[in-house]
């Protein structure tokens, strides 16, 4: 926290100090919003990350704040209750260690060096306890922050004499530290929440609002990322199965939208539950659905699709009056190479399949291609 030095300019010194932390954490988190930092749960990742946020300690080490004619600050102890609060014990554990290792490398060994070393590592354990308790973020962080002030309070005890330059130095380091904590913390929570909001829109673009499914974008994506691979040979085969719930529009003729989401949640619920990756079933639109089976032959596409049709004859669907009805699926079903010589072909396949399913009386199972049949 402190150095007998010569000084320049506080504001600017903190100015830049404050610069340095603000322009990382930005880019930090715009480099790594894919995943939030309280979604980290490995060792491994979490030591990374306390390793990266105490690189950041390390950086404002090098740029100190001067206070006075003889002693500087820096706000190297924000980073390490960044780490506990945002990602736990050990990411602070391991930023705390990194910090005290380069206080010593870079100010060179000396009583305070190693005064600076322990009070690092003890505040990245202590606060990494405060991370694993129960309380609200904004809690952890107040109580992490007086922590850090304390312990660095004891580090210009041990290293300053001097009772009025200790006094002015310690002056300075409380109100700087609590406006730049105060400062950081919020800007941090800002940052999370603009993170929080970024993967939610991601999800909800893929998504479909009333089944959980993904949407007809999002098998656009997958079913171009699935024939890819087939080219590339990746994948030997591939299934794709159409479903639509047969008269569907009598469902909502009767029982009003009300009773056709019923519907459709529940009948989302059935594909959920026939031991499908959700990442392959999909919502296409109204009663249509469909789902992808990478690296499937014929017999295990047509024994997926046939478990679903008789699992929806089975089911019973509650409508919001209580009354209880049964409903019927039509299904297709396209594999290539078994079926289809082109890859290409396989959703018009699909497609036509599912079309004569329904043409044929409904409630069946067709698979297209090179040997068409029907399954009831």
């Amino acid at each position: 926290m402190f150095l007998i030095m010569e000084s320049d300019s506080v504001l600017g010194d903190l100015f830049i100090n404050s610069a340095i932390l603000i322009a990382i954490l930005s880019v930090g988190t715009q480099c790594f919003r894919e995943k939030s930092l309280t979604a980290i749960k490995t060792k491994s990742a979490q030591v990374l990350t306390g390793a990266l946020i105490g690189i950041l300690g390390c950086i404002l080490m090098k740029f100190s704040v001067h206070i006075n004619s003889k002693v500087i600050l820096d706000f190297r102890n924000i980073p390490i209750i960044l780490a506990a609060v945002f990602s736990g014990c050990i990411s602070s554990v391991t930023a705390g260690i990194i910090v005290g290792v380069f206080r010593i490398l870079f100010f060179g060994i000396s009583n305070a060096s190693v005064v600076g070393f322990s009070i690092a590592a003890t505040i990245g354990a202590g606060c990494g306890l405060i991370g694993k308790t129960n309380l609200s973020s904004g809690k952890k962080w107040a109580l992490s922050t007086l922590v850090s002030l304390l312990l660095g309070t004891i580090g210009f005890v041990l290293n300053l004499k001097e009772k009025s330059l200790l006094i002015d130095s310690l002056l300075c380091y409380w109100g700087a530290s609590i406006v730049m904590c105060i400062f950081i913390y919020y800007y941090m929570m800002y940052l999370y929440e603009s993170g929080n909001l970024y993967r939610r829109y991601r999800e909800e673009v893929k998504k479909d609002y009333l089944t959980g499914l993904n949407n007809v974008r999002q098998f656009d994506n997958v079913i171009n990322e699935v024939f890819l691979k087939v080219k590339e040979k990746h994948y030997k085969e591939v299934a794709l199965i159409y479903l639509d719930i047969d008269f569907f529009k009598k469902i909502n003729d009767s029982f009003g939208h009300g009773g056709g989401d019923i519907v459709l949640k529940d009948f989302s619920y059935i594909l959920k539950n026939i031991g499908v990756s959700s990442d392959f079933i999909f919502r296409n639109g109204g009663e249509e659905f469909s789902i992808i089976l990478p690296d499937c032959s014929e017999d295990v596409a047509s024994k997926v699709a046939e478990k679903i049709r008789l699992e929806v004859e089975r089911y019973s669907f509650k409508m919001p009056n209580d009354e209880v009805i049964s409903i019927t699926v039509s299904i297709g079903v396209a594999v290539y190479p078994d079926m289809i010589d082109d890859i290409d072909e396989l959703v018009s396949q699909a497609d036509n399949a599912l079309y004569t399913a329904k043409k044929c009386g409904r409630n069946k199972t067709v698979l297209a291609g090179k040997k068409k049949y029907i399954i009831k």
